[in-house]
């Protein structure tokens, strides 16, 4: 999985590899810059926390993981960011976390199409909120935030930052909660850029 997630761009930057033009390999120069800012910032936070306290960690794999996943989200939303804009990244990130939480339900009835429907219903406001998003994208954007605000109390995700010794977690708020979050962000970013982009073009 390593050599299938960094092999190729090891490659591409001792030049045996020339499937990008120079457009995707300064994109994903950029998002490599932005998940380097992000993952230090966040080693340089445990740091802290560590020193001030014991550092007693139940599962250190966990710890490694969740800073692998936050690394890792971070180059891909500011790949997707660059790629194609704010309004239309979030849209795409709504309608993939809908076909995966769709997916997911549906194996998950294990066979029972009751219920594997009824749990699928969970990936409606999902759908929902990707194609209401050109058209109220604040209000879209505000109720994602909103939500996933929500969730993170709901689920008890709070917790896992006052818990000692530390068990791991980090990750699923990522991929759980971190598109929620992005695609609400980006709709209300992506409000402003349509308006700045309409403005320009009446002057």
């Amino acid at each position: 999985m390593g050599l299938g997630i960094f092999g190729p761009g090891v490659l591409r930057e001792i030049g045996w590899l020339r499937d990008k033009d120079e457009f995707e390999l300064r994109v994903a120069r950029r998002a490599g810059y932005h998940a380097y800012l992000v993952g230090g910032l966040m080693i340089f936070c445990l740091v802290a926390v560590y020193r001030h306290e014991e550092p007693v960690i139940a599962e250190p794999s966990s710890l490694v993981l969740s800073i692998f996943v936050v690394v890792w989200f971070t180059w891909l939303l500011s790949s997707l960011l660059s790629y194609w804009g704010a309004l239309k990244m979030a849209r795409r990130l709504l309608y993939a976390f809908g076909v995966v939480w769709l997916l997911f339900n549906i194996a998950a009835g294990e066979g029972d199409w009751v219920t594997s429907v009824m749990q699928s219903l969970l990936a409606v406001p999902f759908f929902a909120a990707a194609l209401f998003a050109n058209r109220f994208p604040r209000v879209v954007g505000l109720l994602l935030i909103a939500v996933s605000v929500f969730l993170f109390f709901f689920f008890g995700w709070d917790e896992i930052f006052r818990t000692r010794p530390f068990k791991g977690g980090i990750e699923a708020i990522v991929l759980f909660l971190g598109p929620l979050v992005v695609s609400g962000v980006g709709l209300l970013a992506g409000r402003q850029e349509s308006a700045a982009d309409n403005v320009e073009v009446e002057a």
